[in-house]
């Protein structure tokens, strides 16, 4: 079931097919190779809660997702997930080849949505993936790559700096910032949020570092700057002040000094909860360049630089993007390296060697002075993103909008996106089941339906 206002699909057919824009979703073909389904979901509380939104309830990208699906021989469903029906939604789902998750993160969670939901709806991706189906991207997949302690399971690859520390306990926190803040700047990252709350850039005030890591420890006493990303508000405490407001929050004063962040801190509070510490690249008030990748095919190269005259910070809607095709010479070096260095080992280095790389992502990288060729830059990644990244071009439909506010060269851009990850789709799938079918034929006790 399509949504009402939805136009006639077998029209909507034709007109993709002569080249004219698709008002919805397409008609599935007759014999698709594969049977996908796109899930979604309308968290409790109206339009506030639910942006990413088009006036028919579904996502403002699902339209143009689903299409490229189609276009490329399979066939590829809208399914709104009912978190109070969980029994009905795993029949439905079973009967479908592999998943493209679409659900925000926290929606399933929000007031409202019945307690556990987020875990059953996990559990029921893990059974499917368990069962052989591929999904994109599995709970696994969206917690260990989205994770800030990511950084620290790349520090020894090209896009990767070996200095990053993550920290999971209080110990281990108050034993090694003063070490690695002793020795360099440093960026102090909570696992939660992605609008640069809880990210904490710090500097030594009146004390110059270290030469070397572990020459050096700081005191309690000793004072640092802190800029927090979200707003690039400053703030100046001292090391054992800043501590203090990481692990425990602003409330003891006497312990905390009086802040004026607008978040509360207490990032090692919950479940998940730690902190990456990664050395603070000065070059970041250049921009991020960023990498829109389809599984490993990258599609685009975005550099955001801060709004901000010598503004660092380019998260949110802080930046302003200049946008390159994949293969600009200005990034060569870059691409080079993570594309055919990082990328194929990217899997395996997050313990995901039995997972698909997300169907669209991102990495973000900031540049830095070389250390092996004077005079020449590297990039080393800042966060990847791989939780319902969006297909920006449409987002005219979104906030309650149509497809039809999108304009045409919005649409048509926003569709080359969307053909490609229709095709990296049958592509994923052509190999997963040959790999499976494989397996079967290699075990025949196993069975193969």
């Amino acid at each position: 079931g399509e949504r009402r206002g939805e136009p006639n699909l077998r029209i909507l057919r034709r007109m993709a097919t002569a080249g004219e824009r698709a008002h919805g979703v397409v008609a599935q073909p007759t014999n698709p190779k594969y049977r996908l389904v796109h899930i979604g979901f309308t968290s409790p509380g109206g339009p506030t809660h639910n942006v990413d939104k088009n006036a028919c309830g579904y996502r403002y990208d699902s339209i143009g997702i689903c299409n490229g699906v189609i276009n490329a021989g399979a066939s590829c469903e809208r399914l709104q997930y009912d978190p109070t029906d969980p029994a009905r939604m795993a029949e439905e789902l079973g009967r479908y080849d592999g998943y493209i998750v679409r659900i925000n993160p926290g929606q399933l969670s929000r007031p409202g949505v019945p307690t556990g939901a987020q875990q059953v709806f996990d559990e029921l991706m893990d059974s499917f993936v368990h069962a052989g189906k591929p999904v994109w991207s599995s709970p696994q997949v969206q917690k260990s790559m989205g994770a800030k302690d990511a950084l620290v399971r790349i520090n020894r690859m090209a896009c990767g700096l070996p200095d990053t520390l993550a920290y999971y306990t209080p110990e281990e926190f108050r034993t090694n910032f003063v070490k690695t803040a002793a020795f360099q700047p440093r960026v102090i990252k909570q696992n939660r949020g992605s609008a640069g709350e809880g990210i904490w850039l710090c500097w030594l005030v009146d004390k110059p570092h270290c030469e070397k890591f572990g020459d050096a420890e700081l005191r309690v006493g000793d004072r640092l700057k802190l800029m927090e990303m979200n707003d690039e508000h400053v703030e100046y405490h001292t090391v054992g002040e800043f501590m203090e407001f990481c692990v425990n929050g602003p409330d003891d004063v006497a312990k905390a000094g009086t802040w004026h962040s607008v978040f509360p801190g207490k990032y090692l509070t919950g479940q998940g909860s730690h902190l990456v510490d990664q050395r603070l690249m000065p070059r970041i008030a250049e921009g991020e360049v960023r990498m829109l990748m389809v599984r490993d095919q990258l599609f685009q190269i975005i550099h955001k630089k801060p709004k901000a005259d010598g503004g660092m910070s380019a998260v949110g809607g802080n930046n302003v993007p200049t946008f390159y095709k994949p293969d600009a010479p200005e990034f060569a070096g870059l691409r080079e390296k993570f594309i055919k260095e990082d990328v194929p080992r990217l899997l395996e280095v997050m313990e995901l060697q039995d997972q698909p790389l997300p169907l669209l992502w991102t990495a973000d990288f900031i540049p830095m002075d070389s250390d092996e060729f004077p005079g020449g830059t590297v990039y080393k990644v800042g966060e990847f993103n791989c939780s319902c990244v969006g297909v920006s071009k449409f987002m005219a439909s979104a906030k309650g909008g149509v497809i039809e506010d999108v304009s045409d060269e919005d649409y048509w851009e926003g569709m080359r996106l969307c053909d490609l990850i229709g095709k990296q789709v049958v592509e994923a799938m052509d190999t997963h089941w040959a790999a499976l079918q494989k397996e079967i034929a290699g075990h025949p006790d196993r069975g193969g339906g």
